[in-house]
């Protein structure tokens, strides 16, 4: 339960509107916002994990947040290569597409989280 503490913390609470919309960008600027999330995000684990295990969790979160690894997995189920709306198709609303979105990101990041807590 913790775990899942520290994620909402970390990706919500502690994530700012500038990070969230420029963390994607292939920009310096985009890597900063990416680095600079990843880094925050990952601070609550330090009380429940080890350090080993909060660097994992950094690396794992960056390479999932900067090169959306979630969009090209919906993508990749779906059959798709248009990101317009989220890697579904255009007859999905936007806000259901936008919220399968953030499930599917939210999912893979506390599964990962859960494994690395776990194996190290």
């Amino acid at each position: 339960m913790m775990q899942l503490f520290c994620h909402l913390i970390g990706d919500f609470w502690l994530q700012t509107d500038k990070m969230a919309l420029n963390k994607k960008k292939n920009t310096l600027s985009g890597y900063y916002y990416c680095l600079l999330h990843c880094l925050l995000y990952s601070l609550p684990f330090l009380f429940i994990a080890t350090n080993q295990a909060v660097l994992w969790i950094f690396i794992s979160h960056f390479i999932i947040d900067k090169w959306d690894l979630v969009g090209r997995m919906i993508q990749f189920k779906n059959g798709t290569k248009d990101t317009k709306n989220f890697g579904f198709e255009h007859d999905r609303p936007f806000p259901v597409a936008i919220w399968l979105y953030i499930i599917h990101d939210n999912s893979l990041h506390i599964i990962l989280n859960y494994l690395i807590i776990t194996s190290l």
